[in-house]
């Protein structure tokens, strides 16, 4: 194999933390994001700026046109609900969680793969494993060329109502005032 070709299999994680980086962070992310290595995945994190800084990288998270989560054990993954916000197409392993309060509320903004089988409450079986990936990718390719989703918020208002953070705070609350 040759060079070149090694790296282009090999996945690059670009991370950028930012704090109060307006000026600078969306040429920051244009740039990373406009590389042509196929496999580079872009982790922006915002370090609780007052500025600008986390409005920017939402607005790269709302040029992404699918989500994937690849998880074993999850028990909600709100960010999926994040990631719907910004008009992405879920792609997600049919955990409990998702399969009984997300599925029914999106439709078909989510599709879901079926886990493979697990050794441990977060070890998938290796001989289970390629089967899972294959699984991944066809949902994925069909993701890809499923039209966009639209403004979710718009959309399917009363499917998120009960994830807005004053919603998932009014559920929360409760339990930890029962704790202190």
């Amino acid at each position: 194999m040759t060079a070149d070709r090694r790296m282009a299999e090999e996945k690059v994680t670009v991370i950028i933390p930012a704090y109060n980086a307006e000026a600078t962070i969306r040429e920051t992310l244009d740039s990373v994001s406009a590389q042509s290595h196929a496999a580079l995945e872009i982790f922006a994190v915002d370090d609780g700026s007052s500025d600008g800084t986390a409005d920017a990288i939402a607005d790269l998270a709302r040029r992404a046109t699918v989500c994937v989560l690849p998880s074993f054990y999850e028990g909600l993954p709100l960010v999926l609900v994040e990631a719907l916000a910004c008009g992405c197409r879920l792609v997600a392993t049919d955990l409990a969680g998702i399969r009984n309060e997300l599925a029914p509320r999106l439709g078909e903004a989510l599709t879901r793969v079926e886990l493979p089988r697990l050794e441990t409450v977060d070890r998938p079986r290796l001989q289970d494993l390629p089967a899972f990936v294959d699984r991944l990718q066809t949902a994925l390719a069909v993701a890809l060329e499923a039209p966009p989703v639209g403004d979710p918020a718009r959309l399917m208002p009363d499917a998120l109502a009960g994830f807005t953070w004053d919603a998932v705070y009014s559920r929360v609350e409760p339990v930890w005032l029962g704790l202190v």
